[in-house]
C-alpha cells in the first residue's frame, strides 16, 4: 500500500522473497504428471516487472523491458498453447504509484476471467509490492489468487516502509523470495545510466534493495512459503528474479496440471 509520498524519483526496484515460514505449509502438488489433454478450464496470470519507469502500462512479453518477468508468463503460454490449455497472461510494467498498473490489472481480469478462472499473480522488486496489492483489491472482489510468486519486494529507499508483508486470505499460497544484502548497484540502474530508455529488471538501487519475510492474515487459509535466498549462490537484488525464474515456472505450470487432471478425474465420477 504506497502513500503518494513519492515527490523524489529517487527509487528503487523490488526484491522477491523466499524463507520458510514455519507455521504454513506450502501447496503441494503431489502428482506432477503433466497434463496432455484439453479442457474448458482456463488460467491466467498477472506479472508485475521490477522498477518503475513503465508507468503501469501493458509491455511486451518478449522484450528488454519485460526481462525475467515477461519470460515467466511466455514460457507458461507456450506450455499451455502445446497443451490446448486456455491461458491468458500479461505483463504489467511497474509505475511509480500502484493506482495505474492495479487499474490495467483489474481491467484484465475482468476482461478474460470468469469464475472458474485460475488466477495466479507475481511480481519482481517494486512489482512485488504491486501484485500483493492486486491480491487485495481480488480479495473486496471475492476472487481468490491460487498461486502468489513475490520476488524481493521493496520500495528501494525507502527501505521497505511502505512494502505490504500481511497476505490476504483470498490467496491459497504464497512464495516469497528475498535476500537481505542491500546492496550493489542493481542492473537496471546500470540499465538506464547505459540506454536512458527504461527500467527491465529492477529499479535505483539508492541506498539499496532487498526484501523481507511475509506473512498470512489468516494461517488456516493461506500457505506462505518464505525462502530467504541471501549468500545462495551469489544470489542479489539484481539477478534473484533469474534465480528463482525455473522454479516458478515449474511451479505454475505443476499447479496447471494438477488441478486440470484433478477436475478430469471428478468428471469421470
Amino acid at each position: 500500500m504506497r502513500k503518494l509520498l513519492f515527490s523524489v524519483i529517487l527509487i528503487c526496484a523490488i526484491v522477491p522473497c523466499f524463507a520458510t515460514n514455519g507455521m504454513a505449509r506450502p501447496f503441494i502438488n503431489k502428482d506432477t504428471t503433466l497434463y496432455t489433454g484439453s479442457n474448458d478450464s482456463s488460467f491466467l496470470i498477472i506479472a508485475f516487472t521490477g522498477g518503475f519507469t513503465g508507468k503501469g502500462e501493458v509491455k511486451p512479453e518478449i522484450g528488454d523491458y519485460a526481462g525475467t518477468t515477461g519470460k515467466i508468463v511466455n514460457k507458461v503460454r507456450r506450455f499451455s498453447y502445446h497443451k490446448d490449455i486456455d491461458f491468458h497472461g500479461l505483463v504489467i510494467g511497474s509505475g511509480l504509484t500502484q493506482r495505474k498498473s492495479i487499474k490495467n490489472a483489474i481491467h484484465y481480469i475482468e476482461t478474460h476471467a470468469d469464475t472458474n478462472t485460475v488466477i495466479y499473480a507475481y511480481g519482481y522488486s517494486w512489482g512485488g509490492d504491486f501484485a500483493v496489492e492486486l491480491a487485495e483489491k481480488l480479495h473486496k472482489k471475492h476472487q481468490s489468487i491460487e498461486l502468489l510468486f513475490t520476488v524481493d519486494a521493496t520500495d528501494g529507499p525507502f527501505q521497505n516502509l511502505t512494502v505490504q508483508t500481511k497476505i490476504p486470505d483470498n490467496v491459497r499460497t504464497n512464495y516469497n523470495y528475498y535476500q537481505t544484502m542491500n546492496l550493489g548497484s542493481s542492473s537496471a540502474s546500470n540499465f538506464v545510466l547505459k540506454s536512458r530508455k527504461g527500467l527491465n529488471v529492477g529499479s535505483l538501487n539508492l541506498p539499496g534493495s532487498n526484501g523481507k519475510p511475509n506473512k498470512a492474515r489468516n494461517k488456516e487459509k493461506t500457505a506462505v512459503v518464505n525462502c530467504n535466498m541471501t549468500k545462495r549462490d551469489g544470489t542479489y537484488h539484481t539477478n534473484i528474479d533469474e534465480k528463482v525464474q525455473e522454479k516458478i515456472e515449474g511451479e505454475i505450470i505443476k499447479n496447471i496440471s494438477w488441478r486440470l487432471k484433478n477436475h478430469a478425474l471428478s468428471s469421470r465420477k
